[in-house]
């Protein structure tokens, strides 16, 4: 059971492929928020459940009677790991515990000192889990073919000899983005390298209605998450806010530019063989100045052109 949105779950990835590993012939369950199941591949897991499921009620109401959807769930577990809120966790593992469970590990998903990735493999440890042997990067298969991205390829006339860079907005934090005016001038620089397309990203929180966009610039909003992985493993680079989204992207390996400010990326940050932190140095992000990012994106195109 993993509470957290999509960047915590993203940083989860390690954790679960380590259990996968080490009871390869068990059922694995994973119990999360609805929003992540999307990202969830069934060579990790074997099934899902949302935190929301009417079936999980009880499991999180203290001095709940035990339902019979509840038996039926969690009768026949041998090991539950949860990485929960201490609040929530003793709930529930008090619960679960009336269903003789033979093992139980409930621990802080918070890291204090070390990256997430490599807490939450410590958390196992009791399992025999050896954190020091095992890699600690999150990584996703690219999605499967999304008809909304086949679509939007074609409307924008995109060919696979052009450049795309996505650039994303939000974050669930005010005081993580970047200033929307910056991200403009940012597009304005891109768009200018020939063959270039740029896909400036939004979610629901973030309103960039009236930010006047230049040429080979276009908005996306609100796109499902299934195809926003979809999207991303199309591009060639990704530039956003310490998000979710900024670890999705990592984690399907493309090179991506990730800005910070009060989060410290030594324990927040993304994981990946091409990704690069450009940290605020007074922790405030709008201090991140538009020529760092401009010379970053540089150095990632020319190693690439010289790569093809």
């Amino acid at each position: 059971m993993r509470a957290g949105a999509i960047g915590d779950f993203i940083l989860t990835l390690p954790a679960l492929t380590a259990l996968r590993k080490r009871f390869p012939a068990h059922r694995l369950i994973l119990a999360a928020r609805a929003d992540v199941l999307p990202l969830v591949h069934f060579t990790l897991t074997d099934d899902v459940i949302a935190f929301d499921d009417e079936r999980l009620t009880a499991l999180f109401t203290r001095d709940s009677e035990p339902t019979n959807q509840l038996s039926n769930l969690f009768s026949d577990i041998d090991l539950a790991v949860l990485w929960l809120p201490d609040s929530s966790a003793r709930i529930v593992a008090d619960n679960l515990r009336r269903f003789n469970i033979a093992r139980l590990i409930a621990a802080n998903p918070l890291p204090t000192y070390r990256h997430a990735a490599d807490h939450l493999l410590d958390t196992l440890v009791p399992l025999g889990i050896s954190a020091h042997q095992l890699d600690a990067v999150p990584r996703l298969a690219p999605t499967q073919h999304s008809e909304y991205v086949a679509n939007l390829w074609q409307r924008l006339g995109l060919t696979p000899s052009t450049r795309i860079i996505a650039m994303h907005v939000g974050s669930g934090d005010a005081h993580k983005r970047w200033p929307l005016d910056n991200y403009r001038a940012l597009a304005a620089r891109i768009v200018a390298i020939p063959n270039t397309q740029v896909l400036l990203l939004s979610g629901p929180a973030e309103n960039i209605s009236t930010l006047t966009l230049p040429a080979h610039a276009t908005h996306i909003a609100d796109c499902a998450l299934s195809d926003l992985a979809a999207l991303l493993a199309r591009c060639q680079l990704y530039i956003g806010n310490d998000s979710g989204i900024t670890h999705l992207a990592a984690a399907l390996g493309m090179p991506t530019v990730a800005l910070f400010g009060p989060t410290d990326p030594t324990i927040w940050g993304p994981r990946g063989a091409h990704v690069i932190i450009l940290r605020s140095p007074t922790q405030r992000i709008d201090d991140v100045p538009v020529e760092q990012l401009w010379q970053a994106i540089q150095h990632v195109a020319t190693a690439q052109d010289e790569g093809r």
